[in-house]
């Protein structure tokens, strides 16, 4: 299959990459990484860390989330009608789970990401305290607000394994 054949086939909208690390130094501006074998993190229990959502708009083709964003107007070089897709605005949801032995800082549904333009990127932090031992997932979920109709679609989802331990991790 060619590039242009991937895209089109393309279901995801918002493409969510995670990742966890430790604030050191002392501003706290250093970033320093949590031990991860594969895809899973091991932090230590009662100690904050840092996840760190990167959401990228990946909206280049007509999707069926994006039909409600459409505009058409009238292309005054051809003569004939011109589509243009808006920019996304899109919200975060954090789900940790299980999530009575979690915290996390700030609102962990519709934080917001802001507008996004087509192709580009937004980095975002939110700190969280495992206060128990054991293994937990964090699922994040953006979802793209409809200006006209103020609802919500999901359009991205991502998920991080982390296992928290006393002792160091096999």
């Amino acid at each position: 299959m060619t590039l242009p054949m991937l895209e089109i086939l393309r279901t995801e909208a918002v493409r969510i990459r995670l990742e966890m690390f430790h604030r050191g130094g002392e501003a706290g501006e250093e970033h320093m990484p949590i031990l991860r074998r594969g895809s899973t993190y091991y932090p230590a229990p009662y100690e904050f860390v840092y996840l760190r959502m990167r959401v990228a708009n990946l909206s280049r083709k007509l999707t069926p989330h994006f039909l409600a964003s459409l505009i058409v107007c009238a292309d005054e070089k051809t003569g004939g009608l011109r589509v243009l897709v808006q920019p996304l605005v899109l919200t975060v949801d954090i789900v940790v789970d299980p999530a009575d032995h979690a915290i996390q800082e700030g609102a962990p549904s519709g934080t917001p990401v802001g507008r996004l333009e087509s192709g580009a990127e937004r980095k975002l932090e939110t700190p969280l305290c495992f206060i128990a031992c054991g293994q937990f997932h964090v699922h994040v979920a953006t979802r793209a607000i409809d200006a006209t109709a103020r609802e919500a679609a999901k359009v991205g989802f991502a998920t991080l394994k982390v296992v928290v331990r006393e002792d160091n991790p096999p």
